[in-house]
């Protein structure tokens, strides 16, 4: 009986280390991947961007920022990765980031729609264009309008009002006469319906 039972406990014990190092291999062949998360800025004006589209170059990970300029990346595969940052109107960023395995990676990205576009030597003179307030947001709008547009889920017509210049008096009517399929009719000289 002693025999039998330490044949039994032998049996156990292999058992036991072959179940123990069958899971140690599947562990170790397990796709190691890392989250990649952080905050989009527009650089040009100091706001967080929301729904600017980021992506991981080479596979299918994307995600769109919140409404605080917040995304998050899950599974992206450990080591480097490319990282890419598109929002309509401003200039597409491509980050190298170092992806650790089971952790999470900080990312904040800053896009510009000048970033790149003017290179200086250190004793060379810069001059400026002139600078306009008016077209700076009338870009800000638009670019706003057309993204908003282009991400959404669902068919979304977006308007900016600084499309349409100063309306007399204000009044909404003015506004939406202009957006497609709409009918205005007026009282005087004042959109009622």
């Amino acid at each position: 009986m002693k025999s039998n039972l330490c044949s039994f406990l032998r049996v156990l014990s292999a058992s036991i280390a072959f179940l123990g190092v069958s899971t140690i291999q599947a562990v170790a062949q397990a796709p190691a991947v890392g989250t990649v998360e952080g905050r989009v800025l527009n650089a040009d004006n100091g706001r967080y961007l929301p729904n600017a589209r980021v992506t991981v170059e080479g596979t299918a990970i994307e995600a769109f920022t919140d409404s605080a300029g917040l995304f998050r990346l899950a599974n992206v595969p450990a080591g480097e990765a490319k990282v890419k940052a598109f929002y309509t109107g401003l200039t597409v960023q491509t980050i190298v980031v170092a992806v650790n395995a089971g952790g999470a990676t900080a990312l904040d990205i800053e896009l510009s729609a000048t970033a790149g576009k003017t290179t200086k030597k250190d004793d060379e003179v810069l001059r400026l264009d002139v600078f306009k307030v008016a077209a700076a947001v009338e870009m800000d709008a638009a670019s706003i309008a057309i993204n908003e547009q282009r991400f959404s889920p669902t068919i979304k017509n977006v308007v900016s009002t600084d499309a349409f210049g100063d309306i007399a008096e204000g009044n909404i009517g003015d506004f939406v006469k202009f957006l497609p399929g709409v009918t205005i009719d007026y009282v005087s000289p004042d959109a009622r319906t």
